[in-house]
């Protein structure tokens, strides 16, 4: 695998922590096909291959979420497959098996990804259309070796011949030498009384002393000389027919791991793309592991940089080793291209840079970035001066070296360059130092390079300040009581070093503190404490702003819980007035049966069972309107607020909503980046906050009705595709009423398959309905499992 440094160079940048970032990713590899696709990692500047590989991102956790697959069983076949392109070759029985274990699991993995759900994961599916379809050389493989790579008699006719042979033969050897066992045993002349093979032959163990009364063929002795080992000249036939035997099937298991090989040789080209194909897939299924475990997502591409809480994967994983988190970033720039970031020592203005950095450069690469959101622009070229660095080949000092490559940069820096220059500036006199770092800030400021420089420097803080349109200072906070890092960091407004109070915190003797404030200019001492004082005002301003965002969180929840209470009393008043309607159309059923037999039976009129059905209807019909009109006249009564939707769930793009601050209903355009929503309310279109949305209302019926047509002489069909269970039933109640009124016989009910809710929910409903006689699904042509018919009694 390819170092990140070198992939770094090769593709024009030069970013910190690649190295780690890529062995962190490489942990959720298990295959070596995995390894060599990560080693293959390439910084992307077409916007269409990035818009790509951000939806494998997202499809790659969406199968994650689904079960995704395990890889870790899969060995890479890539250099079997290319000996088995060599003329002549010939794979060894384990060898083979091991290339069809690899052909059973790609064909699983391509069998997942094109199935029914493949809609989910376009790009996956037409990477797993990459992994040729080889039944028939699995059949073959898998017929032909056993698990151990040995060969199955049944690889064929001839093998199997030879085999049946040789174990008769072996059972003939057997049978004359227990003869000799025998004869020999009882004389003493053995020292075993057992048959043992040396030489691929059959022989008996006989005391050294004892060989002239064993006629045979000697084939040595043991290594005490006091056993020779005969072959009875009775068995010399037997043995040389079954080395004769063996030789032929080793002759026939020789030919057919060659034809074997040959199959898989001819095969070997498309078989090395299934092999690229997995390590792409397997490199898919890693990300959104790392995704998972990094709350990592995938970057938007924009022409403004927005990092919301983002967080430096190599950090994070180290932190959370010993139990701690990152402190998240979040940052945003746009017509300001330029951040001087400043602050105290060890208070995180590397790690603001670092993170910035690495989130660009895993963004162009394809990988989900650590955030909870992330837009970039799209860079031609990313660079970074960070670390104390030193040439001591070209005899540079830290300065020096810091210079060449800061050179560099300015030589290749334009409007689509992202540089990163930590602490610039240092290393020299303080004074010198400082106008330098302002010189080379305007001129990457003049190319609008995206930058962002780390600094203790006033003057560069001041040169921010003053080109506000082009550049915006940053700071990474202090606590106010100790002094001490918070690692916060604050968008607008210059940072403090805090050098001396920091040495007075750690200990330094009073007197040194004291003696280097008096060295300080008065202009400087003012700044000092200016700035001091803004972070303090910021912290209290900052605690504030969180006390109030509790309480308004407080009173929110508050809210929900009476509005809950509510809802409570008044469904717990509608269930009890429904069991008394149901009390009372029950006995309204039950006077009006009996008063119609009697009717009927007093006319003695004889009507069909079809007829007798209609009236049924009529008289369920008569019920379910008058429940219908009744709760309406219930919820009326109990006022708008027992009728209102209740919000189950967040709000979404495309739902309909009701506001706080406008009558009528809005629909959902987009979510803002602090939580809000963008919604349109008539010709209104508004951001407002989540919580200004009371809840999200249901869909608005649909103006046309559910398909209802003939679809076969006697049987009528609906389509129920695309509505809600619940709308779905109501619409199949009233469709088996309007099918009994039509005298059908048979009716077919249109679901769908997809992941079978609506087919489940309208089984239930048919086999509890008093008019169905039974249901069942047609055959796939007319329709399988997206279709059940029902036969009406």
């Amino acid at each position: 695998m390819a170092a990140a440094s070198d992939l770094a160079l090769a593709a024009g940048i030069a970013v910190p922590d690649c190295e780690a970032l890529i062995e962190l990713l490489a942990g959720y590899l298990q295959t070596a096909m995995g390894r060599a696709e990560l080693g293959q990692l390439r910084f992307h500047r077409s916007r269409d291959e990035l818009a790509r590989l951000q939806r494998r991102n997202q499809e790659a956790g969406l199968w994650l979420a689904r079960g995704g697959f395990g890889f870790g069983s899969i060995l890479d076949p890539a250099s079997l497959l290319s000996r088995a392109q060599a003329p002549g070759a010939v794979l060894e029985g384990a060898e083979l098996i091991q290339i069809a274990a690899f052909l059973d699991a790609a064909a699983s993995l391509a069998d997942a990804l094109l199935g029914e759900e493949r809609e989910q994961w376009p790009e996956l599916a037409v990477l797993a259309e990459k992994i040729p379809d080889t039944s028939d050389l699995r059949r073959a493989l898998r017929r032909a070796l056993l698990p151990d790579g040995s060969l199955d008699d049944a690889a064929s006719p001839e093998l199997a011949r030879l085999r049946r042979r040789r174990a008769a033969q072996r059972v003939a050897i057997e049978s004359s030498l227990t003869a000799q066992l025998r004869r020999l045993g009882g004389e003493g002349v053995l020292q075993d009384e057992l048959v043992t093979l040396r030489n691929d032959r059959f022989v008996l163990p006989v005391r050294a002393e004892q060989r002239r009364r064993a006629p045979g063929v000697l084939h040595g002795a043991s290594s005490s000389g006091q056993t020779v080992f005969v072959e009875p000249l009775e068995t010399v036939e037997l043995n040389n027919e079954n080395i004769r035997l063996r030789d032929l099937e080793q002759a026939e298991v020789a030919r057919i791991l060659a034809e074997l090989t040959t199959q898989v040789g001819a095969s070997a080209a498309a078989l090395l793309e299934a092999v690229a194909a997995v390590g792409v897939l397997e490199l898919e299924a890693a990300k959104a592991r790392f995704a998972r475990d990094f709350s990592a997502v995938p970057a938007a591409f924009d022409t403004e940089l927005d990092l919301v809480e983002a967080r430096h994967p190599v950090l994070a994983a180290a932190l959370r080793r010993q139990g701690r988190e990152v402190i998240p970033l979040r940052l945003q720039l746009g017509n300001q291209r330029v951040l001087v970031v400043s602050g105290p020592n060890t208070g995180g203005k590397t790690v603001v840079l670092k993170t910035v950095a690495i989130a660009a450069w895993m963004a162009q690469c394809g990988l989900p970035v650590c955030a909870r959101r992330a837009q970039l622009p799209i860079f031609d070229a990313l660079w970074a001066d960070i670390g104390d660095v030193q040439s001591l080949e070209q005899n540079l000092s830290t300065f020096s070296s810091h210079l060449v490559h800061i050179r560099d940069i300015l030589g290749a820096a334009d409007a689509h360059s992202l540089i990163l220059l930590d602490e610039l500036g240092t290393a020299t006199n303080a004074a010198e130092g400082a106008a330098l770092a302002v010189e080379i800030a305007e001129a990457l400021r003049l190319r609008r390079a995206w930058t962002l420089i780390s600094t203790h420097h006033d003057l560069l803080k001041q040169w921010a300040a003053e080109n506000s349109a082009d550049v915006t200072n940053g700071s990474v906070a202090v606590d106010p009581a100790t002094l001490a890092p918070n690692f916060q960091f604050r968008l607008g407004v210059p940072g403090t070093s805090a050098g001396l109070d920091m040495a007075a915190r750690l200990g330094l003797p009073e007197s040194i503190v004291a003696g280097a404030r008096a060295r300080l200019s008065a202009g400087e001492r003012e700044a000092g404490r200016y700035l001091q004082k803004l972070q303090q005002q910021l912290s209290a301003a900052e605690d504030r702003v969180s006390d109030l965002a509790r309480r308004e969180d407080d009173v929110a929840a508050r809210e929900l819980a009476l509005a809950a209470h509510d809802r409570a009393a008044m469904q717990k008043q509608i269930a009890a007035l429904r069991a008394e309607l149901d009390r009372r159309l029950a006995l309204f059923a039950a006077a009006a049966e009996k008063q119609w037999k009697q009717g009927i039976e007093s006319l003695q009129i004889e009507i069909t069972s079809a007829q007798k059905r209609k009236l049924a209807l009529a008289a369920a019909r008569l019920r379910r309107e008058t429940a219908e009109s009744f709760q309406s006249g219930v919820l009326s009564a109990l006022g708008t607020e027992a009728a209102t939707p209740v919000r189950r769930r967040e709000p979404r793009p495309g739902d309909r909503v009701r506001l706080r601050t406008v009558s009528q209903p809005a629909r959902v355009l987009r979510e803002l980046f602090d939580g809000g929503f963008e919604v349109e309310a008539g010709a209104l279109r508004l951001q407002i906050a989540a919580g200004d949305i009371i809840e999200v209302l249901p869909p608005i019926a649909q103006t046309t009705k559910p398909v209802l047509d003939h679809h076969a002489p006697g049987a009528l069909e609906i389509n129920l595709i695309g509505l809600r269970a619940e709308e779905a039933l109501d619409q199949l109640d009233k469709f088996l009423d309007r099918a009994l009124l039509a005298e059908a016989d048979e009716v077919r009910i249109v679901h769908g398959a997809g992941f079978g809710v609506l087919r489940k929910a309208v089984g239930e409903a048919l086999r509890a309905h008093p008019l169905v006689a039974r249901h069942f699904h047609p055959p796939q042509n007319l329709g399988g499992q997206g279709v059940t018919v029902a036969e009406l009694k």
